[in-house]
Protein backbone atom coordinates (compact mmCIF):
# COMPACT_ATOMS: atom_id res chain seq x y z
CA UNK A 1 0.00 0.00 0.00
CA UNK A 2 1.49 3.41 -0.38
CA UNK A 3 0.20 6.42 2.03
CA UNK A 4 -1.71 8.37 -0.62
CA UNK A 5 -4.06 4.97 -1.33
CA UNK A 6 -4.56 4.55 1.96
CA UNK A 7 -7.24 5.78 5.04
CA UNK A 8 -7.52 5.47 8.51
CA UNK A 9 -11.10 3.93 8.96
CA UNK A 10 -10.70 2.43 12.31
CA UNK A 11 -9.26 3.63 15.78
CA UNK A 12 -9.33 0.19 18.25
CA UNK A 13 -9.28 0.23 21.63
CA UNK A 14 -6.03 -2.38 21.57
CA UNK A 15 -3.71 -4.36 19.23
CA UNK A 16 -5.96 -7.65 19.80
CA UNK A 17 -8.84 -5.56 18.85
CA UNK A 18 -6.91 -4.14 15.79
CA UNK A 19 -5.68 -7.12 14.42
CA UNK A 20 -9.17 -8.72 15.20
CA UNK A 21 -10.70 -6.51 12.87
CA UNK A 22 -8.17 -6.77 10.13
CA UNK A 23 -9.24 -10.33 10.41
CA UNK A 24 -12.47 -9.46 9.76
CA UNK A 25 -12.07 -7.14 6.82
CA UNK A 26 -9.47 -9.98 5.50
CA UNK A 27 -12.53 -12.61 5.60
CA UNK A 28 -14.59 -9.69 3.49
CA UNK A 29 -11.61 -9.44 0.73
CA UNK A 30 -10.48 -6.31 2.01
CA UNK A 31 -6.73 -5.84 2.64
CA UNK A 32 -6.74 -3.80 5.45
CA UNK A 33 -3.32 -3.03 7.76
CA UNK A 34 -3.26 -2.29 11.78
CA UNK A 35 -0.63 0.93 12.05
CA UNK A 36 0.49 1.87 15.47
CA UNK A 37 0.33 -1.95 17.34
CA UNK A 38 4.31 -1.77 17.96
CA UNK A 39 3.75 1.68 20.04
CA UNK A 40 1.55 0.01 22.35
CA UNK A 41 3.91 -0.79 25.79
CA UNK A 42 6.92 0.14 24.40
CA UNK A 43 7.70 2.94 27.22
CA UNK A 44 9.18 1.65 30.15
CA UNK A 45 7.89 4.72 32.65
CA UNK A 46 4.79 6.60 30.73
CA UNK A 47 1.54 4.86 29.80
CA UNK A 48 1.13 4.51 26.10
CA UNK A 49 -0.91 7.40 24.67
CA UNK A 50 -1.43 6.16 20.66
CA UNK A 51 -4.17 3.35 19.86
CA UNK A 52 -3.90 0.81 17.19
CA UNK A 53 -5.84 2.06 14.06
CA UNK A 54 -6.90 0.26 11.00
CA UNK A 55 -6.28 1.52 7.56
CA UNK A 56 -7.35 0.14 4.01
CA UNK A 57 -7.27 1.18 0.67
CA UNK A 58 -9.56 4.33 -0.33
CA UNK A 59 -11.44 2.17 -2.86
CA UNK A 60 -12.60 -0.39 0.35
CA UNK A 61 -12.92 2.80 2.86
CA UNK A 62 -16.82 2.71 2.50
CA UNK A 63 -17.76 -1.01 2.43
CA UNK A 64 -14.92 -1.15 5.52
CA UNK A 65 -16.90 1.10 8.04
CA UNK A 66 -19.92 -0.35 6.91
CA UNK A 67 -18.52 -3.54 8.34
CA UNK A 68 -17.26 -2.77 11.63
CA UNK A 69 -19.72 -0.50 12.23
CA UNK A 70 -22.09 -3.71 11.36
CA UNK A 71 -19.66 -5.41 14.02
CA UNK A 72 -20.02 -2.80 16.67
CA UNK A 73 -24.01 -3.13 16.06
CA UNK A 74 -23.37 -6.79 17.00
CA UNK A 75 -20.89 -6.53 20.04
CA UNK A 76 -23.29 -4.03 22.09
CA UNK A 77 -26.47 -6.07 21.03
CA UNK A 78 -24.50 -9.38 22.43
CA UNK A 79 -23.23 -7.01 25.99
CA UNK A 80 -26.37 -6.15 26.45
CA UNK A 81 -27.93 -9.90 26.55
CA UNK A 82 -25.27 -10.71 28.28
CA UNK A 83 -25.18 -8.93 31.33
CA UNK A 84 -25.91 -10.84 34.82
CA UNK A 85 -29.03 -9.16 36.24
CA UNK A 86 -28.39 -6.83 39.46
CA UNK A 87 -30.00 -9.18 41.63
CA UNK A 88 -31.55 -12.75 42.41
CA UNK A 89 -34.71 -13.77 44.15
CA UNK A 90 -34.23 -15.95 47.21
CA UNK A 91 -36.57 -19.19 46.07
CA UNK A 92 -37.17 -19.56 49.97
CA UNK A 93 -37.87 -16.23 51.56
CA UNK A 94 -38.47 -14.01 48.22
CA UNK A 95 -35.59 -11.44 49.25
CA UNK A 96 -33.92 -9.60 46.37
CA UNK A 97 -29.99 -10.08 46.98
CA UNK A 98 -27.17 -8.10 45.04
CA UNK A 99 -26.12 -10.63 42.20
CA UNK A 100 -22.40 -11.01 43.88
CA UNK A 101 -23.87 -12.38 47.23
CA UNK A 102 -23.57 -16.07 46.88
CA UNK A 103 -26.05 -16.67 50.05
CA UNK A 104 -29.06 -14.57 50.67
CA UNK A 105 -28.54 -11.86 53.31
CA UNK A 106 -32.32 -12.40 54.72
CA UNK A 107 -32.20 -16.27 55.72
CA UNK A 108 -28.69 -17.21 54.21
CA UNK A 109 -29.92 -20.00 51.75
CA UNK A 110 -27.36 -20.00 48.80
CA UNK A 111 -28.13 -19.14 45.64
CA UNK A 112 -29.34 -21.87 43.21
CA UNK A 113 -27.93 -21.84 39.64
CA UNK A 114 -26.14 -19.42 37.72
Amino acid sequence: MKDHEIVDVYTAASVVEAHFLRGILADEGIEAHVVGDFLEGSTFLLPTVTQPHVWVHTNDAERSREILTAWERSRETRSENDRAPATWKCPTCGSEVDAEMDLCWQCQTPRVGY
